[in-house]
């Protein structure tokens, strides 16, 4: 994960929901990023160029709850760090 450049722009904490999201063994540390993983990383968020099945099957796979379990009151902060916003306003 520090290698690679497409998650240099993420924040440390959720670099691990990001890879398993993907299908990368997070617990084993001889685990590598398939072809296909590699694309479709870059593709969402680097290059920015990710179909909205991508988009959906991604977050799908990220908010699993028997993969990676996230608590409901963290689903937005999760978002705000996955696209780097600032505060999502409260009217919105």
């Amino acid at each position: 994960m520090k290698n690679s450049y497409a998650l240099m722009r993420t924040k440390t904490e959720i670099r691990p929901q990001i890879m398993a999201a993907l299908g990368v063994d997070i617990n084993d540390d001889g685990s590598k990023v398939d072809w296909e993983a590699f694309m479709t990383l870059n593709q969402l968020l680097r290059y920015k160029t990710a179909t909205d099945d991508q988009f959906l099957d991604f977050f799908v796979k990220f908010f699993d709850p028997f993969s990676s379990p996230v608590p409901d009151t963290e689903v937005e902060r999760i978002i705000d760090l996955l696209f780097g916003a600032e505060k999502v306003s409260e009217n919105n």
